[in-house]
């Protein structure tokens, strides 16, 4: 049974979601967790936003989690975004990439100076031709 408060009470649905636990090529499983909350957000008739996605580039020594160099990561979410964008019920308003360094996870994939992490280079780059 869903846990969502009453849909008069709010206007969008949202959340965060990177490529970890489990991470793959092209984000198989991150893309199925949210196409899941789209179609949860459009039977309740609310837009989705994304409040934070990512990749994640390495595990961290506290997380022991998995990361890798993913650009199909990028794609997949790229042509996601396409897909699915608007206001409307079920469609995404809005998405912002987590690029914040100083993560176990290291999200990061493009530092302040223009340089790419190099970590996830191939994604970094692949992010900077598509978005």
């Amino acid at each position: 049974e869903e846990m969502i408060p009453n849909p008069s009470s709010f206007d969008l649905m949202g959340g965060t979601i990177y490529n970890a636990w489990p991470a793959s090529p092209n984000g198989d499983f991150a893309l199925g967790q949210l196409e899941s909350a789209r179609v949860q957000a459009q039977a309740h008739g609310k837009p989705i936003g994304i409040s934070e996605w990512a990749s994640s580039g390495i595990g961290g020594s506290s997380i022991g989690g998995p990361g890798g160099d993913y650009p199909g990561f990028m794609t997949a979410m790229h042509t996601y975004f396409n897909q699915h964008k608007g206001t409307g019920p079920g469609q995404l308003w809005y998405e912002t990439f987590f690029n914040i360094d100083g993560y176990d996870l290291d999200h990061q994939i493009l530092r302040s100076n223009g340089s790419v992490n190099p970590s996830q280079p191939n994604a970094a780059n692949k992010y900077k031709e598509l978005f």
